[in-house]
């Protein structure tokens, strides 16, 4: 079984992810679930991602675009870090968020150009957060 409080671990295994459709040269790669979270992954030519070229493995990026999800009920509900609560204090949730048309700084459940040293902390984080009773 992985272990996702292992900094070293978890990027290990980010080597393993492949990408999800390998005949369209997607930019989705495999997502990580556990205690009814997913942390989808995206890298490639059509991402916001470092560099921004389609490569084989996760690992070989500098920075990553991933999206977090939570399954409630049986229903899947995207999650904004930077608004949500249980995230606050996490220097990566700042990389969720955009700008609309407006130009308001709204949060977002996707995160754009996250480097990798980030993202294995991120994973870290969810997980240690998804343990905790007093969500379910």
């Amino acid at each position: 079984m992985m272990n996702y409080l292992n900094l070293p671990d978890i990027k290990q295994y980010l080597g393993t992810l492949e990408r999800a459709y390998v005949e369209n040269n997607t930019s989705y790669f495999n997502k990580i679930s556990f205690n009814h979270f997913d942390i989808e992954f995206y890298a490639g030519s059509g991402a916001l991602c470092e560099p921004h070229v389609n490569l084989d493995q996760l690992i070989f990026y500098k920075k990553l675009q991933l999206s977090l999800y939570e399954t409630i009920r049986d229903e899947v509900h995207a999650i904004s870090p930077g608004t949500d609560n249980r995230f606050s204090g996490f220097s990566w949730a700042n990389y969720f968020s955009y700008y609309n048309s407006k130009g308001i700084l709204k949060g977002s459940y996707m995160g754009d150009k996250i480097p990798i040293a980030e993202v294995c902390q991120l994973i870290r984080d969810v997980y240690k957060v998804s343990r905790l009773k007093i969500f379910f």
